[in-house]
């Protein structure tokens, strides 16, 4: 729907039709001035790697991030420098993007041997998803014509943000600090929890849900509150 319009309406129909002809029982609006920011965050975006939605981006590459920590502590446990080596270089470039001081294109042995990858080249922190996706939302809700709905979830979306943030910067930091010392493995267990912590959130209060509350909400809470961000309200056509 945020695609091909910015206008709904449902209309009463009677027997088989292939177009609406019937009364317009209710209609909604998406804001005019703000459904352009919110398209940026949900659907696409002209700068971004296949012109990707940022909060989109940020869902994948959270998830690759996840994955690669899962990979990096499978590896380690036979003490490959190698594998050790390709899969903590994956993480530092879908972390950075390709606009970070460690970016390092993956050699193909990488690619071929261990299944690495380095993102789409984006990246999360910096000038990456998260700032991006704090961008817009910024630029949607500083419109005259936000919601106050837009409001409510645009400071949960940018709380999850925040946490997300917290928990990347830690993995950045303790990769850079394994290929220094590439023999020190200390850290890689904590990689995977603050991974998917930093993906799918925590229940850190243990009442059997993530909340969009700091310590809890991750990138797939982000995305959640930026779909809220674009409820329509529907009303009866007067």
């Amino acid at each position: 729907m945020l695609t091909i319009g910015d206008k709904l309406e449902i209309t009463r129909e009677q027997g088989k039709v292939t177009s609406p002809v019937g009364q317009v029982m209710l209609t909604g609006s998406f804001p005019v001035n703000s459904f352009q920011h919110i398209q940026h965050l949900l659907v696409n975006y002209p700068e971004t790697p296949g012109k990707v939605g940022m909060l989109i981006g940020l869902l994948q590459q959270a998830h690759l991030l996840d994955i690669q920590a899962a990979a990096l502590l499978s590896v380690s446990s036979g003490r490959n420098a190698d594998a050790i080596g390709c899969v903590s270089q994956s993480m530092l470039d879908i972390i950075e993007g390709e606009h970070g001081s460690h970016y390092q294109p993956l050699t193909g042995a990488c690619a071929q041997q261990y299944g690495t990858t380095s993102g789409d080249g984006f990246g999360l922190l910096g000038k990456g998803y998260v700032a991006g996706a704090e961008e817009h939302a910024s630029l949607a809700l500083s419109q005259k014509d936000a919601t106050n709905l837009m409001r409510q979830h645009g400071a949960m979306m940018n709380m999850s943000l925040t946490n997300v943030t917290g928990w990347v910067t830690t993995i950045e930091q303790d990769l850079l600090q394994l290929q220094a010392h590439p023999t020190d493995l200390s850290s890689v267990q904590k990689f995977t929890t603050l991974a998917d912590n930093a993906y799918h959130g925590v229940d850190i209060n243990g009442d059997g849900q993530i909340d969009p509350v700091a310590g809890e909400a991750g990138a797939l809470t982000a995305y959640q509150q930026g779909q809220l961000m674009a409820t329509l309200i529907l009303a009866p056509n007067v």
